[in-house]
This record gives C-alpha cells, sequence and structure tokens, in this order.
C-alpha cells in the first residue's frame, strides 16, 4: 500500500507528470519525485539503483512511486535515467 503525503497529477496533450512528495531523511524536507510517464522507456535502471526501493516498474513497464516516504533525496534514479524521465527536488519549507 502506497501513502503519500500529496499526489499531485498533471498532465497535457503530450506530457503526463506524476509528482510525489515525501519527507527527506537527509534533508528533514519534503521531497517532490516527478516521473514524466511518456519518456520512461522502462529500463529499470532507477529502480535498481534506489538505496531505499522507492520506485518500481508498473504492470505497463513504466517506473512509479511505491514508497514515497522512504526517498531520501539522494537523487540516484534522476542522475542515471537515461530519459530524463526522473526529477528529485527537496521543496522550500
Amino acid at each position: 500500500m502506497l501513502v503519500v503525503e500529496d499526489l499531485v497529477l498533471a498532465g497535457t496533450n503530450s506530457v503526463i507528470e506524476v509528482s510525489v512528495v515525501s519527507k527527506a531523511l537527509f534533508h528533514l524536507r519534503p521531497v517532490e519525485i516527478q516521473i514524466r510517464q511518456n519518456w520512461c522507456k522502462g529500463c529499470g535502471i532507477c529502480t535498481a539503483l534506489c538505496p531505499k526501493k522507492v520506485l518500481a516498474l508498473d504492470d505497463r513497464g513504466k517506473v512509479v512511486v511505491v514508497n514515497g516516504d522512504a526517498c531520501t533525496g539522494c537523487k540516484m534514479c534522476e542522475t542515471h535515467c537515461p530519459d530524463f524521465a526522473i526529477s528529485v527536488g527537496v521543496m522550500p519549507t
């Protein structure tokens, strides 16, 4: 079960973005994970590199956030995504 503080869906004809807000352990501030699912080709690099297993591939082979509260904001997923489909940011307080 996914428990998320805020889940924001935004979309246009060409882009669907999912933002998940969680608290970063290192920053002690909320972290926002944005996934552009239509950019994701399902390579699984992000899911393999995530130290807290925050991400997984869904039944369509696209990355989704499954444990947003565990996100530390390390940006391993963002920096290694070959499709630039993921962005992670610490939200201002």
